[in-house]
């Protein structure tokens, strides 16, 4: 494990190298979970990609039916 400590601006800069290096590039997803007083980045696994693609799309699908379920 790797600590460092930066100034809250300097935040963003840090992250984006961090996942840089990690081969996350521009648009992909990562997981972040928040616990009190931290959190935790990482990329995110093939199997919640998988999920969201599968949730994107049932949504895309459903979505007109779902908002008269929801209208009436």
């Amino acid at each position: 494990m790797t600590s460092l400590v930066v100034e809250r601006d300097g935040l963003t800069k840090i992250m984006q190298e961090w996942l840089a290096a990690l081969g996350i590039r521009a648009g992909e997803k990562v997981e972040v979970i928040f616990l009190s007083g931290e959190a935790i980045v990482r990329p995110q696994s093939v199997q919640n990609a998988e999920l969201d693609a599968w949730l994107d799309q049932a949504t895309r699908k459903y979505d007109s039916v779902l908002r008269r379920l929801a209208d009436s």
